[in-house]
């Protein structure tokens, strides 16, 4: 009976894709996303500052001389089906970052989207809920194709505000909502 279970849900993921839900506990399913104009970049597990799990991953990074630069983190995850789903991240920006929180998804020829959510609290948590493939309430929206069966990677990143400063961002709980529970906070 084990076994039957096993293979239902095997196939199950197979056929619907698999479930998301990245807690930043840890650094082995992320890596660091070095964007545009990006020197240097780290990632650091923290344990005092999170909303989900056991911790979240704070990004350092810093712009170039002669501008700002992205950083933030990619998620390389196998290739799914992210057709009409929705998520929510949790982020908190810290300091030197321009208060815009982007998200873009990938295939292997490249990028398939990307939304833009302006004007993000500094220093304070804030929940971004995304639908793929539509603007939702982010306030820019941009594809270059319309297929969203066969992504790969995932960037969420900011842009820095001022060269050669320390640029501080905090992610936590990126997942795929299951129920109106995940949207809302509901003890």
């Amino acid at each position: 009976m084990k076994k039957f279970l096993l293979l239902i849900f095997i196939l199950l993921n197979f056929v619907f894709g698999e479930y998301i839900d990245e807690k930043f506990d840890n650094t082995e399913n992320i890596k660091p996303y070095k964007g545009y104009k990006c020197k240097e970049i780290k990632l650091e597990v923290i344990k005092d500052d999170f909303k989900e799990g056991k911790g979240s991953v704070k990004v350092i990074w810093k712009g170039m001389e002669n501008g700002i630069g992205s950083g933030g983190i990619e998620k390389i995850i196998p290739e799914s089906n992210l057709t009409g789903k929705t998520f929510t991240i949790w982020i908190k920006p810290v300091e030197n970052v321009i208060p815009t929180f982007f998200f873009a998804l990938y295939d292997k020829d490249g990028r398939v989207s990307m939304n833009a959510w302006h004007n993000i609290k500094i220093g304070d948590w804030n929940k971004i809920i995304i639908k793929v493939g539509e603007k939702g309430d982010s306030n820019y929206f941009e594809k270059s194709k319309d297929d969203f069966k066969k992504i790969n990677r995932i960037h969420f990143y900011f842009n820095s505000k001022e060269a050669e400063k320390e640029a501080i961002v905090i992610y936590d709980g990126f997942k795929e909502v299951k129920s109106i529970k995940d949207i809302i906070d509901i003890p």
